[in-house]
């Protein structure tokens, strides 16, 4: 994760392709409090249309580095309902390939059936 946006709300709404790809916003939880900051990493330019999809949909990226710093949790949130996806990885340079398998993975179809249910 990279370029801490200070805000810790991902307000972000509308992401963009730079020179190394689409600027993913997540919210990182930091320790030991869980305050929250807005960071960024990158997945490839092909993937905007994915990422944009599940912003527009509501769904809000946040990460946190877990107790012993050797594992990162990746979530794709409703600030609703709660956690529709959620990756663990080691901490490092594999990061960036989670989230993007993370969000290969979501199936907004699917995570908006299950965010109506919960909502009932």
């Amino acid at each position: 994760m990279t370029n801490d946006l200070g805000t810790g709300r991902s307000a972000v709404q509308h992401v963009e392709v730079d020179s190394l790809g689409v600027a993913v916003p997540f919210v990182q939880y930091l320790r030991p409090h869980g305050t929250p900051r807005d960071v960024i990493t990158h997945v490839p330019a092909s993937m905007l249309a994915k990422v944009q999809a599940i912003l527009d949909a509501g769904y809000v990226f946040e990460c946190e580095v877990l107790r012993n710093d050797d594992i990162v949790s990746l979530t794709i949130t409703d600030r609703d309902v709660g956690d529709l996806a959620c990756h663990l990885v080691r901490n490092g340079r594999q990061v960036p390939d989670e989230v993007r398998t993370m969000i290969e993975k979501f199936d907004i179809d699917k995570a908006n059936a299950q965010r109506d249910r919960m909502r009932e």
